[in-house]
């Protein structure tokens, strides 16, 4: 089961959010519970990615929050920047070219970062496809890596990259 929610997680921080899904887990039986934001992570890991850039639909009180996070869990990001949406009304009104200007713009300004990873809903697969060819580095969107992870914990295998 993956838990979706990038904000929730990340306020409680990694260590407490896994926590609460262990227990969840050890409440339900031999079914693995992640949220998407650690299935991302290790995702990233997966990727051999050290130190990428944090493309978010989200303010940067809420980055720093997933920063944070992902430092926890192993992934120590070169930056976070987000289209500054604090409710539902602004994330819907998102684009996938909001995104890919975002991505763009900052990519030039984070030379050092070896990977991207786009925390946002889930039509942003081309864009993926688009920023690793443009860019020549890694990139995954939480769906993408919630996907992967609920698929090898299965036992099958599933491509990270497009």
């Amino acid at each position: 089961i993956v838990v979706q929610g990038v904000p929730v997680a990340a306020r409680r921080g990694h260590a407490e959010d896994r926590r609460a899904l262990d227990a969840l887990t050890a409440a339900r039986g031999p079914v693995p519970i992640i949220s998407s934001l650690e299935a991302s992570a290790l995702a990233l890991k997966a990727l051999g990615v050290k130190r990428p850039l944090f493309i978010t639909q989200y303010n940067d009180e809420v980055n720093a929050q997933i920063v944070a996070y992902c430092a926890a869990a192993g992934v120590e990001a070169i930056g976070a920047i987000g289209l500054g949406a604090t409710n539902a009304a602004m994330v819907n009104a998102l684009t996938v070219e909001d995104y890919e200007a975002l991505a763009r713009r900052t990519l030039d300004a984070h030379k050092g970062a070896d990977g991207l990873f786009l925390s946002a809903r889930g039509n942003l697969l081309a864009l993926t496809r688009r920023l690793e060819q443009t860019f020549g580095v890694p990139a995954i969107e939480q769906v993408r890596a919630s996907v992967w992870w609920a698929v090898t914990r299965l036992g099958g295998s599933f491509p990270l990259r497009a």
